[in-house]
């Protein structure tokens, strides 16, 4: 146990042991030196944080074990000139200290201390840091209808005088008709960002009509951000959203589609578009696009144009979207495109009753499939075996039930027995689909299949 020293004794602890403070003499040795672990850049400018292992008790004059006296002493380095010391507590592991000198290399240690000895632990060397300065200098373009860049330079000063330090990131700040901070990545002090609409700007912050935005751009170390910005101010051009679904009709005899659109006003009168353009995919978006064929600047209401060379027999979608040269396209939502179909309508089948009886107020129902649109069509007509057209008591009533057009005759009257009847669709497009119905009778049908309508 620990004894009350005896005179001539310096401390006594009950044993014989050396290097435990109280030496087998009695007499106080030196403390246990720490052993410093590491130091980090503090979150305020020239100081840091410094950690150490906690060094184990001594031996103190009244013989009693206690912990010992620490002193944190920075030098600057090289000159060794020694900043004021800091005392800590002996049960301390850390400890922080402000008042480097900026941009210099400082010496760090703990020196452990009792009434007569000192032991100093190993030391770290850590640098002077500030806040950095601002930016030296922003770009800010747009880049295409939805996308904006930005690239930042790193600031003359970074924090460390004329030493460099590293820039972590740059804050943007973004204000006017978009509002919001955004991160800017540093690779080597230099910033670049790609800000896109509905992505790093969300749709609602996005702006809705040509706007002028600023930005204030901070520049962040390990102590913090520069306490002035950079700022840069820009223009956004936005162009018009895409047409309204179009009109797609194929004209048969021709292969070819002509796509059809209203064109807003606003459109007619922008100075930022410069010319449509036609996509064709194989489904509501940009992905699968087969054909973009680009036509004038729209300058009148109703605009149509001509597509070729579409691959045949497939279900196919148009959309109209406004462009402009440097800009690029305001990009198609699945709302702006329409269904249709590039394949020439045929006959494929017939099919009719065994039996017949020609009967006024009877029935014929036809089903036509591969056509777009019920404008698509200029008439139906029911024929007799004499090609001559069938009086009709009341006009047929035409409706797209799936992906068929079903054609109705709910009245007509037949002046005589027709052993052939003749269903007769003339085309807009000039194409005639023409299917003979042999015994005209209630619930004859007739089929005239390309491919799916389009919705």
């Amino acid at each position: 146990g620990v004894a009350v020293p005896d005179v001539g004794e310096m401390c006594d602890d009950g044993n014989l042991r050396a290097n435990d403070g109280c030496s087998p003499t009695c007499q106080l040795e030196p403390p246990p030196a720490v052993n410093v672990i590491g130091a980090i850049q503090a979150a305020r400018p020239l100081g840091f944080f410094v950690q150490w292992s906690k060094p184990s008790n001594f031996i103190s004059a009244d013989g009693k074990p206690r912990a010992a006296s620490l002193v944190l002493e920075v030098r600057v380095l090289p000159g060794e000139t020694q900043l004021p010391a800091v005392s800590v507590s002996g049960s301390d592991d850390g400890a922080e200290f402000f008042g480097l000198e900026k941009g210099l290399l400082h010496r760090i240690s703990v020196v452990s201390r009792n009434q007569l000895f000192s032991s100093s632990s190993n030391a770290i060397t850590l640098r002077g840091v500030d806040w950095p300065g601002p930016p030296t200098s922003l770009k800010f373009s747009q880049l295409t209808s939805n996308s904006i860049a930005l690239e930042v330079s790193p600031p003359v000063d970074t924090g460390a005088g004329a030493v460099p330090t590293r820039i972590l990131r740059y804050l943007a700040r973004i204000s006017g008709a978009i509002r919001l901070d955004v991160n800017v990545t540093s690779i080597d002090g230099v910033g670049s960002i790609l800000l896109r609409r509905g992505l790093e700007i969300p749709e609602p912050e996005w702006c809705k009509q040509n706007c002028d935005i600023n930005v204030s751009v901070f520049a962040f170390n390990v102590v913090g951000s520069s306490r002035n910005a950079s700022n840069a101010s820009t223009a956004i051009v936005v162009l018009p959203d895409p047409a309204a679904a179009p009109n797609v009709s194929v004209v048969d005899n021709r292969k070819v589609a002509v796509v059809s659109w209203l064109t807003p006003v606003a459109v007619q009168l922008s100075q930022d578009v410069e010319f449509a353009r036609i996509i064709v995919s194989r489904s509501k978006s940009m992905q699968g696009v087969i054909s973009e064929v680009n036509a004038a600047k729209p300058t009148k209401n109703v605009t149509q144009h001509e597509i070729y060379s579409l691959p045949e027999g497939e279900q196919l979608f148009a959309a109209v979207i406004f462009c402009n040269t440097g800009l690029g396209c305001q990009e198609p939502t699945a709302g702006a495109f329409t269904k249709f179909n590039y394949l020439v309508p045929k006959v494929i089948k017939s099919v009719t009753p065994n039996s017949w009886t020609s009967i006024s107020k009877t029935r014929v129902r036809v089903e036509v499939q591969g056509l777009n649109q019920l404008s698509d069509i200029d008439k139906v007509s029911l024929l007799d075996s004499s090609s001559l057209e069938i009086n009709l008591l009341q006009e047929p009533v035409s409706e797209f039930q799936g992906d068929s057009l079903i054609i109705t005759f709910t009245e007509y009257n037949l002046l005589q027995s027709s052993e052939i009847g003749i269903v007769h669709v003339l085309l807009k497009s000039g194409l005639v689909l023409q299917e003979q119905v042999s015994r005209l009778a209630p619930q004859s049908l007739a089929l005239l299949s390309a491919a799916p309508r389009a919705l």
